[in-house]
């Protein structure tokens, strides 16, 4: 377990170690196409359902980096990058506090940045900003409201909330430069906009180096030597080097090249 503090919350959290096993389970809903399946399986294994986005996309980010992998390999216009993860994770702390509150007539709302990734099954973004509505003296905590009765509030809304939090989506500036470019080799920019679905499609493309086969090829190679239950329990990171030294070991064999596609 490794402890962070959350850039947007500013609040110490505990990330929990992902282990081969969960990185099997993934492999799977990916392999699935399961978007959904995908990231309420990641969140709840993290625990990390009722942050923001941006505190939930560090989290993925640190934990990639601490029991999978310390580099994002990119190609980028045709050129190959690797960027160490710390120091994608560290631009996050530069995103200012956007929580207000906005009043028409007897109806406070309190808003702020979005609070669930958004991809292709959960595009509603005006929903996602919402942390908690006041009706003269009734308070309803928006954000742990099923989907149904969020629904049912926001149409019974009037339309000029509407415009508030429209104004408000517009105001805010949540894209982050997580890496600058260069110009000397027409290598653009990486950046990721929290309103839109880029969040979510990075985080899938770090948790997607493993696929269901090239998981099943490992759990079958490795475990002639280490017993199931250990290769189950262990991190990626762990798994990379149990690979590697058998590639050293078998240098030499005819199944060398096979170890080294799966490293």
């Amino acid at each position: 377990m490794f402890s962070a503090v959350l850039p947007y919350a500013n609040k110490d959290f505990n990330i929990v170690k992902i282990s081969f096993s969960q990185i099997f389970e993934i492999s799977r809903l990916i392999d699935n196409n399961d978007d959904v399946g995908f990231i309420t399986y990641i969140e709840d294994h993290f625990g990390i359902s009722s942050l923001c986005v941006i505190d939930k996309f560090f989290v993925l980010l640190k934990a990639r980096e601490l029991y999978i992998d310390e580099t994002l390999s990119l190609v980028i216009e045709n050129n190959n990058l690797k960027l160490p993860l710390k120091s994608l994770s560290d631009k996050l702390y530069d995103i200012d506090n956007y929580e207000q509150v906005v009043v028409d007539n007897n109806i406070k709302i309190k808003i702020d940045v979005p609070q669930n990734f958004l991809f292709p099954g959960n595009l509603s973004l005006y929903d996602n900003i919402i942390k908690q509505i006041q009706i003269d003296s009734t308070i309803i905590n928006f954000n742990e409201l099923i989907r149904s009765d969020q629904h049912h509030i926001l149409t019974s809304l009037p339309s000029s909330v509407f415009k508030h939090l429209k104004d408000f989506v517009n105001n805010i500036n949540i894209e982050v430069v997580l890496y600058e470019g260069k110009s000397s080799i027409n290598m653009k920019s990486l950046s990721v906009n929290f309103l839109t679905m880029d969040p979510f499609l990075l985080i899938k493309s770090l948790y997607s180096d493993y696929s269901l086969h090239s998981c099943r090829e490992i759990l079958f190679y490795l475990s002639k030597r280490i017993s199931s239950s250990t290769l189950l329990n262990s991190p990626m990171s762990d798994i990379k080097f149990y690979l590697e030294e058998s590639s050293k070991e078998n240098s030499k064999s005819s199944n060398s090249g096979n170890i080294n596609d799966m490293v």
